[in-house]
C-alpha cells in the first residue's frame, strides 16, 4: 500500500489507513491460527454409505522455468513448464497411471496447467477437469518476480526484512498490507469446504478418486487444513515438483468423515527427498515394521530400504515400541537394517510410556549429533515418534498414517524440532 507525500493531510490519512489494515489482518492471522488448529476432518455428510473410503491426490506442477531461474512465482503466470519440467509430469504420469481418477481439479496458472494435462492423459474424458481459480498459487504480491538469488535488488526496494520473514517466520510475514500464508492457509480451508468435499461427498457424483494438480504452497495449505495445523507449518511440509501426496477420506457414519494422510511427497524418479552429503542437514527416518516379521519379507524391504538410503549415513538405529505392547521377540527388520548399514554401535531399544511427551520422546530418543534410523513396532510408538519429531499433538498424529512396509518417513530436524519440516511420507 503506497503513502501520499503530497500533503500532511494526505500522509496522516494514509499512514491511519495502513496502521487499520494492519489491525485487521492481524486478527484474521490470530483467527486463522486458532481456527487451523481445529479444522474438522470430521465433516458432515448426509448421503454416503458407512466405512466407504476414497481418495484425494495432490500433486505440484512440473518445473518451471522461473523455478529454474530461482524467481519468486507466487500466483504470476508468466512461466511456462520446462524441458525437465515436462519430464516429472510424465513420470508422474507413469506413477498414478493405475489410478482410476474420476475428477480432476486444477490451478488456472499455466505451469499447474499443462502437468494436469500429462498427468490426467488422452485415455481420461477431458470433461471431467476443472479449473479452479483458488487452487493458484499463494499471493505474494510485491515479491512476485523478484530473483532470490539477487539480494542487492531485494534490499534496494526496501525488502530486506520481510524477506528475512518470509524465509524465517513466513505465518507472520507482510507485503503489501497482506499476510500473505494466512489468506493462503484461507483459501485452503474454503477449497476443503466448496470444491473437495461437495465433489467427492456427493453420492450422485460417485467420485471415489480424486485429482488435485496445483503448486507448493497451496497444497501446502491444503494438506495443513487437512492434518489441523496452522499457517506455522507453512515450509514444514515439502512439495517438491511432481510431488504426489495421497489422503484418504473415510466415511465413519451418516455424520462423520476422517481425513488421514498416507502418501507425502513421491516422485517418480526414485530418489527421496533428502541431501544428507550437505552440512548442518540432520533426519530422523522413520519405518514401520509388520507384526511377526518374516525374514524373507523382512530381507526384502531391508533391500528396498538400503537402496533408498545407501548414502545416507547414521549415528543410531532404534527399535521402538510402547510400553503396553506385548512385542518381546527379536526385530528382524532392525537387525537386517542395522547390518546392512554396518552400524558398529549396537541397535537400541527403547519403550515409551503410552502418556510420555513430546520432550521426553525427543530427549529419550531423537536427540542425536547425526541422522537417526528408528524402526516403530507398534502403532502408538510411531504416533509418539512422529509427535515428537514434527513436534506436533497426538491428535495430529492420529491423522497421519506410517504404513508397514511401505518405505520410509524423512523428517529433516536440522533447524530443531519447533522448526522441523516431513519431507516425505510413506516413500517407495
Amino acid at each position: 500500500m503506497a503513502i501520499s507525500s503530497s500533503s500532511s493531510s494526505s500522509s496522516s490519512s494514509s499512514c491511519s489507513s495502513l496502521s487499520t489494515t494492519r489491525k485487521i489482518l492481524q486478527r484474521r492471522r490470530q483467527k486463522q491460527q486458532r481456527k487451523s488448529h481445529h479444522f474438522l476432518c470430521k465433516c458432515s455428510s448426509s448421503t454416503k454409505k458407512d466405512d466407504e473410503k476414497k481418495s484425494i491426490i495432490f500433486v505440484r506442477h512440473g518445473q518451471s522455468t522461473w523455478n529454474e531461474r530461482g524467481i519468486i512465482q507466487g500466483s504470476s503466470d508468466e512461466s511456462v513448464l520446462t524441458e525437465l519440467g515436462e519430464t516429472q509430469a510424465r513420470r508422474s504420469y507413469e506413477l498414478l497411471k493405475r489410478e482410476k481418477f474420476d475428477y480432476c481439479l486444477r490451478s488456472p496458472l499455466q505451469r499447474a496447467h499443462r502437468t494436469a494435462e500429462v498427468i490426467w492423459g488422452e485415455e481420461r474424458s477431458k470433461d471431467k477437469m476443472n479449473t479452479i481459480h483458488d487452487l493458484r498459487e499463494i499471493d505474494l504480491y510485491a515479491f512476485q518476480g523478484l530473483d532470490k538469488n539477487d539480494k542487492e535488488t531485494i534490499e534496494k526496494r526496501e525488502f530486506t526484512n520481510a524477506y528475512a520473514q518470509w524465509k524465517t517466520a513466513p505465518e507472520k510475514f507482510e507485503v503489501s498490507g497482506h499476510f500473505p500464508v494466512v489468506e493462503l492457509w484461507e483459501r485452503g480451508d474454503k477449497c476443503w469446504k466448496e470444491y473437495i468435499f461437495p465433489l467427492v461427498l456427493d453420492e450422485t457424483k460417485s467420485i471415489n478418486s480424486l485429482l488435485v494438480v496445483a503448486h507448493n504452497a497451496v497444497n501446502q495449505s491444503l494438506v495443513g487444513n487437512a492434518l489441523g495445523v496452522g499457517p506455522e507449518y507453512f515450509r514444514r511440509i515439502l512439495q517438491n515438483n511432481c510431488g504426489v501426496t495421497k489422503i484418504e477420506l473415510t466415511t465413519l457414519s451418516a455424520k462423520y468423515n476422517e481425513l488421514k494422510l498416507v502418501k507425502l511427497n513421491q516422485t517418480g524418479g526414485g530418489n527421496p527427498p533428502i541431501k544428507s552429503n550437505v552440512d548442518g542437514k540432520r533426519y530422523v527416518i522413520l519405518v514401520a515394521s509388520k507384526n511377526g516379521d518374516e525374514m524373507n519379507e523382512a530381507m526384502s524391504e531391508v533391500n528396498a530400504i538400503h537402496t533408498l538410503l545407501a548414502d545416507v549415513p547414521f549415528t543410531r538405529i532404534l527399535s521402538v515400541c510402547s510400553v503396553s505392547s506385548n512385542i518381546n521377540s527379536e526385530c528382524v527388520l532392525t537387525k537386517g537394517l542395522s547390518a546392512m548399514f554396518k552400524q558398529n554401535n549396537p541397535v537400541e531399544c527403547v519403550k515409551f510410556e503410552t502418556d510420555a511427551s513430546n520432550e521426553s520422546v525427543q530427549a529419550d530418543a531423537l536427540e542425536s549429533t547425526g541422522n537417526v534410523l528408528i524402526v516403530a513396532r507398534d502403532e502408538h510408538a510411531c504416533r509418539q515418534i512422529l509427535s515428537g519429531c514434527l513436534n506436533i499433538s497426538k491428535g495430529v498424529s492420529e491423522r497421519i498414517k506410517v504404513i508397514p512396509g511401505d518405505g520410509v518417513t524423512i523428517v529433516d530436524v536440522s533447524k530443531g524440532f519447533n522448526k522441523s519440516a516431513v519431507n516425505c511420507l510413506n516413500f517407495i
